[in-house]
């Protein structure tokens, strides 16, 4: 049986990118939301910096996070990310120990 896994993925916005990549994270929700394997997808905004994304995630497995990454709608995304970040995003994952 494979062990779940928890995902954090930070996102920064280059300054005055804020909107347009807080739009471009938005519409990642609902399509993985339904993907296979996918317990929990939430985004979040810093409170304190707007422009500080980060996604909460639970898959049931490292194969269904793969298969998310590699998804359409992530790859797309991925693909237009360059021009509204100010570094690259950082995607941690994460096993529960207690």
């Amino acid at each position: 049986m494979s062990e779940r896994v928890h995902v954090v993925a930070r996102l920064f916005a280059k300054p005055g990118k804020e909107d347009e990549l807080r739009r471009l994270l938005h519409a990642l929700v609902a399509p993985t939301r339904v993907e296979a394997g996918c317990l929990r997808y939430e985004l979040h905004e810093q409170r304190e910096r707007s422009g500080a994304f980060v996604f909460v995630e639970t898959w049931v497995s490292d194969a269904h996070l793969d298969a998310h990454l590699s998804s359409v709608h992530i790859s797309e995304t991925a693909a237009g990310l360059g021009s509204l970040v100010d570094r690259p995003p950082e995607i941690l994952r994460y096993r529960a120990i207690a």
